[in-house]
């Protein structure tokens, strides 16, 4: 952003750091920690790990009320300290608590899918027929069913996996979704199911080009309507992390310091 342009504006990586401290502050008097969650650290090169760890240490020693929580593939995030890619006084301050996600049991994978359905549906509830549909089955629209033949008889998996087969299921809702329209979709999801709970049919064989565009077109829409449900989850970065600040201390002036919950996800 330029210096013309409106809204906030950071000069470098100093600013930032500042301004991270400002906010850190402000939770800190309203009695809330601030939690920056940076996932998927192990993807990254040797170097951008580097310059990430130096930052979230700098963080840590400077800001108050502030919790950093990062996450990777377990052999890989030990060969970053073994190797030195993480100094040792970052990585001291960025694995003071450890925790491992061992593989998980069928019930515990049924926890994870219906709390997730439960979170994104909760807007829905209201449009009529859903919140019937949901008290008879909590796992739909991915169905109780369809958990059940893909996950319901597995000794233990990865988190990760169950995501991941959920994704997948969704998705392909997502298109009976659109060659349905809203109302028989409804009506196919209350519908008793027989055998597998996938599509009656296969789908047509369309030219490569119209599934990528109709694949990034509804990836753009899925994230549109993830962000409007949910906005604290904007990809944060330096422009959003200044016009927030200056949105907190404009509410702020003359009164009390207000809680505030956000995430921010430092860039290397």
């Amino acid at each position: 952003m330029s210096r013309d342009e409106e809204g906030a504006y950071i000069v470098d990586d100093v600013g930032v750091q500042q301004t991270l401290d400002i906010i850190c502050r402000l939770c800190g008097k309203a009695g809330r920690p601030l939690v920056l969650c940076v996932d998927q650290v192990d993807n990254l090169d040797g170097e951008k790990v580097m310059a990430l760890s130096s930052f979230l240490h700098a963080a840590l020693d400077n800001g108050h009320s502030l919790v950093v929580v990062t996450s990777g593939v377990k052999q890989s995030m030990l060969a970053f300290e073994r190797e030195g890619i993480v100094a040792q006084a970052a990585w001291d301050r960025l694995a003071q608590f450890k925790i491992e996600l061992n593989r998980i049991t069928a019930d515990e994978s049924r926890m994870i899918v219906a709390e997730r359905v439960r979170r994104f549906m909760t807007p829905f509830n209201p449009i009529d027929g859903v919140r019937a549909l949901r008290e008879r089955d909590p796992l739909l629209p991915l169905g109780t069913q369809w958990f059940d033949e893909s996950l319901g008889k597995v000794i233990e998996i990865r988190p990760r996996d169950v995501i991941t087969k959920a994704r997948e299921r969704w998705e392909q809702e997502q298109e009976r979704l659109e060659e349905l329209g809203a109302e028989a979709w409804l009506a196919w999801l209350a519908m008793p199911k027989q055998g597998n709970a996938g599509p009656t049919a296969p789908l047509p064989i369309r030219p490569l080009e119209q599934v990528i565009d109709e694949t990034m077109a509804k990836k753009v829409k899925q994230a549109t309507a993830e962000r409007v449900l949910n906005p604290e989850r904007l990809p944060p970065d330096a422009d959003n992390l200044a016009t927030l600040t200056m949105g907190l201390l404009k509410v702020c002036e003359g009164h009390m310091p207000i809680g505030i919950s956000c995430r921010y996800v430092p860039m290397p």
